[in-house]
């Protein structure tokens, strides 16, 4: 696997730097109505989940080398234990909203290390899949029948590779008379770009803040996500997370609420809003259920 590692070695901080290779696919995504490349997404905030780059040949010798229970081309990479502990269920799960066709309520579901885990047919099938800004990638293998195949895709908000994974499974382990999959996978698709694309509608009335604008700023720190800081800058406020001072920008939506936007095209607004104490000032903020104390 020559043509595998962490993207911001391969792909580099922008197309054709030093170091970095120059025939790779761009990121896409739809911004607006209208799809277009989008830069690739090398925060360091997402390496810790993957942040890996790779090629469909790479990939395909890798699953090649999973699905012959750790042997390629004659020779012994992983161990036969090594193989059956990846592939062994450890958590149970239930399909959430965002699994396509085979996966239902009665193919199971479940996480083995690194893996999810279901069945179609009677046969067992493993499953990895990953996403950043504008790029898609989904592997999949069969042990019982050493199959396996790697799908990309450079766009997000794409059910390209289930819509490719289910037809390939139906295909090559599919029933007589079984309906094709590919309507319901269409049908979800679209609830679910309708459902990631809506756009909040702006307040028809918004008030306005109870305090200017530097009453808000100050660092604010919480047990999970611990320290972030509230600075304004350029007449808005925007907010620095963490010792990376991750920045997202925040701007003022109804009353005491703002709307916090991280980077990337992929990003939701998250309403903020922002409470005070007996005297007035403010005290803390909400982020997605969790409370932010101000400290002194």
């Amino acid at each position: 696997m020559t043509r595998t590692g962490t993207a911001t070695a391969l792909i580099g901080e922008r197309p054709g730097g030093p170091g970095a290779l120059t025939d790779v696919s761009r990121s896409h995504a739809l911004v607006g109505d209208r799809l277009q490349v989008v830069p690739p997404n090398l925060s360091g905030v997402f390496i810790p989940a993957g942040g890996f780059a790779s090629s469909a040949n790479d990939l395909g010798r890798f699953i090649t080398m999973l699905a012959r229970g750790g042997e390629l081309g004659g020779r012994r990479v992983l161990s036969e234990q090594a193989v059956k502990a990846l592939f062994e269920p450890v958590i149970a799960e239930e399909p959430g909203f965002a699994e396509f066709p085979p996966i239902d309520e009665h193919s199971g579901f479940d996480y083995s290390p690194g893996w999810g885990v279901y069945h179609y047919n009677g046969l067992k099938v493993l499953e990895k899949g990953g996403a950043l800004d504008g790029v898609r990638t989904l592997l999949l293998v069969v042990p019982q029948k050493r199959f396996a195949v790697a799908i990309l895709a450079n766009r997000n908000l794409t059910a390209l590779p289930e819509a490719v994974r289910a037809a390939l499974l139906q295909q090559a382990f599919g029933r007589a008379n079984e309906p094709d999959m590919q309507p319901a996978i269409q049908a979800k698709a679209n609830q679910l770009e309708a459902l990631l694309l809506a756009v909040e509608p702006k307040p028809t009335n918004p008030k306005p803040a109870s305090l200017p604008l530097a009453a808000y700023t100050g660092t604010y720190a919480n047990d999970l996500f611990g320290s972030w800081t509230v600075a304004q800058r350029d007449g808005a406020l925007e907010l620095l997370a963490g010792p990376a001072n991750y920045r997202a920008s925040v701007r003022h939506w109804n009353g005491d609420t703002f709307q916090l936007l991280w980077p990337g095209v992929i990003s939701s607004p998250v309403d903020v809003p922002f409470q005070t104490d007996a005297k007035g000032q403010v005290s803390g903020f909400l982020y997605e259920g969790y409370r932010f104390r101000r400290r002194p």
